[in-house]
């Protein structure tokens, strides 16, 4: 597995999951997030990373989560990236399970809609430890 490390006595790899928000650029367009998507996408595959992007309007809201190396490599990618100022790390772990195995990078542009947030309490809400991520999303939505 590219950039990951061995959990002690599993035989797996641990993971690292981070959520972070930021600011859109002012001249970021709903055509530069279908990009942002689409190019995930197609490159999250080969670095093993899964996760969902929320965009509304102004703001992004991103839990990515894969091998520690790949994961803290795209961090440096879009921390560089002239479309989003104002990065700032909300919950940094590392996890033995990924939440997302099916997501690439999930859209969830339109979030006020019901069957999204959802999707998301149906992934997180079990009891799994993603109450934070939830708190996090709801926090983020009421802003």
């Amino acid at each position: 597995m590219p950039g990951g490390r061995w959990l002690p006595g599993s035989g797996e790899v641990a993971l690292e999951r981070v959520l972070y928000r930021s600011d859109a650029a002012e001249s970021v367009s709903t055509q530069d997030v279908l990009d942002i998507i689409a190019a995930s996408e197609r490159n999250n595959p080969k670095r093993e990373i899964t996760g969902f992007l929320i965009y509304d309007s102004d703001r992004f809201l991103q839990l990515l989560e894969g091998p520690p190396l790949e994961v803290e490599a795209l961090l440096g990618e879009i921390a560089g990236d002239d479309r989003n100022v104002g990065m700032e790390i909300l919950l940094s772990e590392t996890a033995e399970k990924r939440w997302f195995p099916d997501w690439s990078m999930k859209r969830l542009i339109s979030f006020g809609s019901i069957p999204a947030q959802e999707e998301l309490r149906a992934v997180l809400g079990d009891g799994n430890g993603g109450q934070a991520i939830l708190d996090e999303v709801n926090r983020f939505l009421d802003s």
